[in-house]
């Protein structure tokens, strides 16, 4: 019985050893779940620069809630379509870890690099001209037929009390172009001198 992992100690109480009964061919411990923080940091992080971002450029970009809502969902899943032992285990996550590190971190942080590209990496800009409180109707083309989007010429632009005491005409201007993602954007705002 020397093969045996249980052993009999005094009294015939067992005695139990922690070991491994037997050791992996290629010599490599297999990945094990870690007690570790950085995941909930990124999460975080993925929560309020998503917020921040959607805040900021998915105002400016011309694109419907529902498609945007698509995409975040899409992006969620991504990481949920590797295999567990390949991925989370290896990062030393648990499954409802690396579940939810792919919904709060992978997806928002990816729309947002998705928005961001979007709005930076564009087309030729196109102005278009109104008076100071008047709206801005832009028409665009997406998905093959041309939409009006209409831009809010009370609050949605912050122009300093400098630029609009120097300009005597009474107008702003606004440029839009198409992104790299083919998502038109709001790209610059001023006011006409």
């Amino acid at each position: 019985m020397d093969d045996q992992k249980n052993a009999t100690g005094e009294g015939g109480r067992a005695v139990r050893r922690v070991e491994r009964q037997q050791m992996p061919v290629d010599g490599r411990r297999p990945p094990r779940v870690k007690d570790q923080r950085w995941p909930g940091t990124v999460m975080a992080f993925g929560l309020f620069i998503s917020l921040f971002t959607l805040l900021w450029l998915g105002r400016r970009t011309f694109i419907d809630a529902l498609t945007l809502l698509r995409w975040m969902a899409v992006l969620c899943m991504v990481g949920t379509l590797l295999p567990y032992g390949w991925s989370g285990l290896r990062l030393g996550m648990e499954k409802l870890e690396w579940f939810l590190f792919n919904v709060l971190a992978i997806g928002p942080l990816g729309l947002s690099a998705l928005l961001a590209i979007n709005h930076y990496v564009h087309g030729p800009v196109q102005w278009r001209e109104a008076s100071l409180g008047n709206d801005i109707i832009v028409p665009v083309e997406q998905d093959g037929a041309v939409v009006e989007h209409r831009i809010p010429g009370q609050g949605f632009f912050y122009f300093p009390e400098e630029e609009l005491d120097a300009a005597t005409s009474g107008r702003y201007r606004v440029g839009v172009a198409k992104g790299c993602l083919g998502y038109w954007s709001i790209t610059d705002a001023e006011v006409v001198p």
